[in-house]
């Protein structure tokens, strides 16, 4: 609802639109309109039901927007008994997407989207949270209907959609649809680094920028659509290693002596800045807590490699996700903390029921211990 001032307002605005429309008419039409006294008495005539709507309706729109008497937006108020964002029961998911959310294999998810369902329906946002580009997480959003921000780039940046909460969080900028805090200096930097060591190292490695779309294609599986998205990045350089696990370790010290951060993924290495996941969630937990009527938000993080440890750790409630392709990342909590029996989605949904549930019913001392780390 756009809501003016006053009545008064509403008068003037209205019986200046309307002189506006029959000054620029011809002396032949314009006798086809009132006169502005008539136009006036017909205006007033709907005093009683204008000043009955600015009265009554703010309380039953979801959106108001308050204007000022040069019409510009004010203000921005979300009813809060139908604040669409406002998370139910305290809890926030966030969740890595491949080998997690998505199948490695495959990149398939159907067998959580009964659990998908079931948190949206409770109003529990999941957010991704990934080494995927923003191109990338844009069509897994809409394949997964999902409409939260998300943190892309193994946390170089969260991509919140403008209007998600009342008002643009501090420090971010906007970016195409969305307000984005970042926390990492651009890919061409790391590129920059990468280029210095190169000389030592040769064909140990190939870095998507070497591999162009046909080789991203060859190192993901992905079509070609697929591939191009991820070939989009904005914040750091993916590395496929080709060499020995000693020789890869060397690489990654010398790159960290140049300033970069190095984040092992299920199948990459990340060369990026200062950032991480968890760094990402605590931010968006912050700002979640801040536009929440809950006293207090609990976070459960999912993942299952290296790269999502920071999240794991920060999170009140962590899920690690089995692999079929490697060991459980070394996570080092003891409580809050639940294994999955089955991998990919399917683990996903196992944990999440469990956990959610648990929690939900009960406290935390009724998580589920079978497969406690």
């Amino acid at each position: 609802m756009l809501k003016a001032p006053s009545f008064d307002c509403v008068f003037n605005w209205r019986l200046e639109q309307e002189n506006k429309l029959y000054d620029s008419l011809t002396d032949n039409t314009q006798g086809q309109l009132m006169d502005k006294q008539a136009l006036s008495r017909f205006i007033k005539h709907y005093q009683r039901i204008t000043q009955s709507c600015l009265t009554s309706l703010p309380d039953h729109v979801h959106y108001l927007y308050e204007l000022a008497p040069d019409r510009q937006i004010i203000k921005l108020t979300t009813h809060k008994a139908e604040q669409k964002n406002a998370p139910k029961g305290q809890w926030l998911v966030f969740t890595d997407m491949d080998g997690s959310l998505l199948d490695h294999h495959n990149y398939h998810f159907d067998d959580a989207v009964p659990t998908l369902a079931h948190l949206e329906q409770q109003n529990i946002p999941v957010i991704p949270v990934t080494s995927k580009t923003q191109a990338e997480v844009e069509l897994l959003r809409d394949s997964l209907k999902n409409t939260h921000p998300f943190i892309v780039e193994n946390g170089a940046a969260v991509f919140i959609p403008v209007g998600y909460f009342d008002a643009q969080p501090e420090d971010t900028i906007i970016k195409d649809a969305y307000w984005v805090k970042e926390f990492c200096e651009p890919r061409q930097l790391w590129q920059s680094l990468i280029e210095q060591v190169r000389p030592q190292y040769q064909d140990q490695f190939e870095t998507f920028a070497d591999a162009g779309i046909d080789g991203i294609i060859a190192m993901t599986g992905l079509n070609v659509h697929a591939a191009a998205r991820a070939a989009r990045r904005q914040y750091g350089e993916p590395v496929c290693w080709h060499g020995n696990g000693n020789i890869k370790q060397q690489f990654i010290e010398d790159l960290k002596q140049l300033g970069a951060q190095i984040l092992e993924g299920g199948r990459f290495i990340h060369v990026s800045g200062q950032c991480d996941k968890g760094r990402a969630l605590e931010w968006l937990t912050q700002v979640y807590q801040d536009n929440s009527q809950e006293s207090r938000l609990h976070t459960l993080a999912i993942g299952d490699s290296q790269n999502d440890l920071a999240m794991l750790e920060q999170a009140d409630y962590a899920l690690i996700i089995r692999s079929p392709v490697h060991a459980l990342p070394p996570v080092e909590r003891q409580h809050n903390l639940y294994i999955s029996t089955h991998t990919g989605p399917k683990g996903w949904a196992e944990g999440v029921n469990k956990i959610i549930d648990a929690t939900l019913h009960s406290d935390s001392s009724n998580l589920p211990r079978g497969n406690h780390g």
